[in-house]
């Protein structure tokens, strides 16, 4: 009983395969509506024909025009020539000077000024075939699109007209009103205006330039997004990311992995992990342990932050960095840390912000507040205001000390010259023989003073205002004594490398 239920199953199975096969070898035929003049030619074959004269095929849903044809009824096959029109569903139209269109496939070959348009756009070439049971074009030796919006050429390329969708490759060049575009391989939406692209794309404007080797831009919103060794060059900057969304509208940029902005004016190169980027008015953000390398003639200077900002002036021809919370720098002449710190290009100044550190030679300068004044790579002036303190080590127990409300100090080749000291001057300084041995501690306070010196060592102090300065054996003071109120020595803090900038001790 089993066995006989199994074998109907097999069976019903069988004929309605044969039948569907059977349906499947019945091919339609193409039908004649029209011609001026129709010939047979026997030597050619029995079942070919010529028509002449305004001729018109029906296959399906397809109609064929053509100023003269021949037909093949036996291949279910028709070569068209001269002024040939073919029309699907009344809403795509290809036009061209000659057709091969196979019927039992609904394939045709189409050759010579072949100008294919729907309502999205219009393509011209003069190699195409095209399968009209897919509803995919194919062109070679060279085609062109365009839309309202694009011009868009190609070496190679798929039309899939039912999605309205392009593949273009070798040589793909796309022009637009604002950009162009060049790539190896890419895919364009024509409803959309939406064009992805793989392998090497290049994107130039009047604004900037855009590289890339995997991703999408959307012509008609400008909003794209670059993937795989993308750059971003404009007049002043490039912006380097894993990943760059941008949107040329309103000129913002996201970019997110191994960030690099180099800033070839003011010879700037900033890393992180994510940035933003503002073009109208010039500025950008980087986060994601960022570092600023800044060049200079003769080295460079490394500093790291949480948070760095560049901001363009109104006129666009200058800019400020802004660090922001735990700040630290080092430059083989100087190094510093702080909480924030602010660089405009346009005074070369330095603002350091929130316990601020800056090292110099020997030198440890602290203050409330601290700026650098630079110019043709080295360092000019410096300002410390509220508590400012400097402390030279002579050797591990002792040290020289300058305290005072404000402080500016004078640079020579890099070096500390001199110091003036503004409101509630205090020095401690070692008084030393010839051959560096200490004789004396002198101990001063004035209002105001100047310090000269000389090899970072206290050559010459002159006193403002009410001056008391005794000099004492070094016996006959304590520990206490030779140092300062609010003395503290922050070696372990000091950056000795530009690796040093990373390492932070509380």
């Amino acid at each position: 009983m089993k066995n006989t239920f199994l074998k109907s199953i097999i069976l019903a199975i069988v004929f309605f395969i044969s039948i569907f096969a059977a349906s499947a070898q019945e091919k339609q035929k193409v039908e004649i509506l029209n011609a001026d003049a129709l010939k047979f030619d026997h030597t050619i074959s029995s079942e070919y024909k010529r028509l002449i004269g305004n001729v018109l095929f029906k296959h399906n849903d397809i109609l064929m025009w053509c100023d003269s044809a021949h037909m093949y009824n036996e291949q279910n096959m028709v070569k068209a020539f001269g002024k040939v029109h073919i029309n699907q569903n009344d809403t795509l139209n290809i036009y061209c000077d000659s057709l091969v269109y196979f019927g039992n496939t609904k394939t045709g070959n189409m050759r010579s000024r072949v100008k294919m348009i729907d309502k999205q756009m219009t393509l011209t070439t003069n190699y195409m075939d095209f399968d009209f049971n897919t509803d995919v074009a194919y062109y070679y030796n060279k085609g062109k699109i365009v839309d309202p919006e694009n011009v868009l050429t190609s070496t190679f390329g798929y039309y899939y007209s039912k999605i309205k969708l392009f593949a273009f490759r070798q040589n793909v060049l796309l022009v637009n009103k604002k950009y162009t575009m060049t790539s190896d391989t890419l895919k364009y939406h024509t409803v959309s205006k939406k064009s992805f692209f793989f392998g090497p794309t290049t994107i130039k404007s009047d604004s900037n330039l855009i590289f890339c080797k995997n991703g999408w831009y959307d012509t008609h919103k400008n909003v794209s997004q670059f993937n795989k060794e993308a750059f971003i060059v404009n007049k002043s900057q490039t912006l380097n990311g894993d990943s760059i969304y941008y949107n040329r509208q309103t000129g913002f940029g996201k970019a997110i992995g191994n960030i690099k902005i180099i800033d070839t004016t003011q010879k700037i190169v900033i890393h992180g992990q994510y940035a933003e980027t503002y073009e109208k008015n010039d500025s950008s953000v980087v986060t994601g342990m960022p570092v600023l390398e800044k060049f200079f003639e003769k080295d460079t200077l490394y500093l790291r932050a949480d948070t760095l900002k560049a901001v363009a002036d109104s006129s666009k021809k200058n800019r400020t960095i802004f660090a922001y919370h735990r700040v630290k720098f080092y430059k083989p002449d100087f190094q510093g840390l702080c909480d924030s710190l602010t660089y405009t290009f346009s005074d070369s100044l330095i603002r350091m912000f929130e316990a601020p550190i800056l090292w110099n030679d020997s030198n440890q300068l602290t203050a409330k507040n601290i700026e650098i004044k630079t110019g043709k790579n080295s360092i000019k002036q410096i300002f410390l205001t509220v508590n400012s303190f400097v402390v030279s080590q002579k050797d591990s127990a002792s040290f020289n000390q300058i305290k005072g409300k404000n402080l500016t100090g004078y640079f020579v080749d890099n070096k500390l010259d001199r110091i003036f000291v503004e409101g509630n001057g205090e020095t401690i300084y070692y008084a030393e023989e010839d051959d560096k041995s200490t004789f004396g501690i002198n101990k001063a306070n004035a209002s105001n003073l100047l310090i000269m010196l000389k090899d970072n060592e206290v050559n010459e102090i002159t006193f403002y205002k009410s001056p008391d300065a005794v000099l004492y054996p070094p016996k006959d003071l304590s520990k206490d004594e030779v140092l300062l109120k609010g003395f503290v020595w922050h070696k372990n803090k000091r950056p000795l490398s530009k690796d040093d900038i990373f390492n932070f001790v509380e």
